[in-house]
């Protein structure tokens, strides 16, 4: 097999066989593979191994006594497992405990995922945090997306964002809305500073239930016209009654349509730019043509007189 060694000896070879592996109840020892000592390590006056003195002679292996020599690497090897022992395993999180995601550092504090125990929901929020719940598509997210999200935070001290479901989107936005996919604009959310944490495929209308289950005490919308649901009430009806729904300003002009009117209006720009460039280079090529028709038509009259 690739990679063993001292299996085999080749001719003219010092053939040292490894000691046989150590049992089980040994610590199941392996044995490495065959080393070739020194000279300096085969000349020593205790007999494992003689050479002769002439350093041009070739080394003679005459006895090796490989019990004491296999009794010697179990010493070092158990010396080794003393002065290094294995690294305690990471302790395992209570039951309930959130553990933060390696690929995002959400949340920032110690908040416990919603876990059911006998059918009985434990509690998803620190009580004493004020969560604040912002949601919507958050399309190719922008300088106006952040802005709301952070006079959102100023509301609280946990924001909860929720994005809304490609399906969701579509419905009101019509078109080729969203660009992104949920999935796409999710990690553009979270990408925020100020955001907590993220509810995908939130839901398009707020129930009292929802509310309640993550702990909501303020709901903030922008202040953008508000789309109805599918049924034509309002998302943020039951907000509304319960008085904790709030419109925030972005103070920004940037919005997802505008930079869609910008790459609209650069492709057209583009596009005219690149229709005069072949104008005119046809217009060039269609001279060039005439110019050497011209010349030919005068080399042949000359030959011709």
């Amino acid at each position: 097999m690739e990679g063993e060694r001292g299996s085999s000896s080749p001719s003219g070879a010092v053939s040292m066989q490894p000691p046989p592996p150590r049992s089980s109840a040994q610590g199941g020892f392996k044995a490495p593979p065959a080393r070739i000592a020194p000279k300096s390590k085969l000349n020593d006056p205790k007999g494992k191994a003689k050479i002769e003195e002439d350093e041009d002679a070739p080394v003679v292996v005459e006895s090796i006594d490989e019990s004491s020599d296999h009794r010697q690497r179990e010493e070092d090897d158990t010396k080794d497992d003393e002065e290094a022992p294995p690294p305690a395993p990471a302790p395992s999180p209570a039951v309930g405990e959130y553990v933060v995601p390696e690929w995002a550092a959400r949340p920032k504090h110690a908040y416990a995922l919603e876990v059911v125990k006998g059918g009985v929901q434990v509690e998803r929020f620190d009580p004493t945090d004020k969560v604040v719940y912002v949601d919507g598509a958050f399309d190719l997210f922008h300088v106006g997306h952040i802005k709301v999200l952070e006079r959102a935070k100023q509301l609280g001290t946990f924001l909860l964002v929720g994005v809304l479901d490609d399906e969701t989107v579509n419905r009101y936005k019509k078109g080729n809305f969203p660009i992104m996919t949920l999935y796409e604009r999710v990690l553009g959310v979270l990408s925020c500073k100020y955001v907590d944490e993220v509810v995908l495929g939130a839901p398009e209308k707020l129930t009292e239930e929802f509310i309640k289950n993550n702990n909501i005490s303020v709901v903030v919308h922008g202040k953008d016209q508000v789309e109805p649901c599918a049924d034509g009430t309002s998302p943020y009806e039951v907000a509304e009654k319960m008085g904790i729904y709030h419109e925030l300003d972005s103070e920004s002009p940037m919005t997802t349509t505008l930079i869609i009117e910008r790459i609209a209006e650069n492709r057209r720009m583009y596009e005219e730019r690149n229709a005069r460039k072949e104008k005119k280079a046809q217009a060039e090529r269609e001279l060039e043509e005439e110019r050497k028709k011209a010349e030919e038509a005068a080399a042949a009259t000359t030959s011709t007189a």
